[in-house]
């Protein structure tokens, strides 16, 4: 059985009429117009447009499945570092607090010793130099006592 190609060839036809009749149908089962032809240049032009967009999609899922990966790889790497990170940040707090209470101790005892010095001085007193204040750490005791307590020791 000889195909249509064959008879042109035998025929003698140009070589560009061989070539039209072989290239239209094909570059037309990939265009868009192609799909709305009947019969079965249409049909091949339809199956190869939804065979080009299932690839889109499949290549889009693809794309979806690689970026939920890595998101979910970042955040199995990450987790232990937050972890740290609040763990860190805990402790800064804490001794952010404590650097606070320092503070206010050292200008505690000394707004006491310059009233004691101003007091001295306006009645014309000379004072030996002040007993100790309480070391830190009894006066952190100190401060924490509810009302009411008995007094604690370090």
């Amino acid at each position: 059985m000889e195909t249509a190609v064959d008879q042109l060839v035998a025929a003698g036809a140009p070589v560009w009429l061989t070539i039209i009749v072989i290239i239209t149908p094909m570059l037309l089962t990939f265009s868009k117009a192609a799909g709305r032809l009947p019969g079965v240049l249409g049909a091949a032009s339809r199956w190869w447009q939804t065979r080009q967009l299932r690839e889109v999609e499949r290549a889009e899922d693809l794309d979806k499945a690689i970026d939920a990966a890595v998101k979910r790889r970042v955040e199995e790497e990450l987790a232990p570092i937050r972890d740290r990170m609040r763990r860190m940040e805990e402790r800064l707090k804490v001794q952010e607090d404590e650097i606070a209470l320092r503070d206010e101790y050292i200008l505690l005892q000394a707004r006491h010793a310059r009233n004691v010095a101003e007091w001295a001085i306006e009645n014309g007193h000379e004072l030996p130099p002040p007993p100790a204040p309480p070391r830190f750490t009894q006066w952190v005791i100190d401060r924490k006592r509810r009302p009411g307590d008995p007094p604690q020791r370090e």
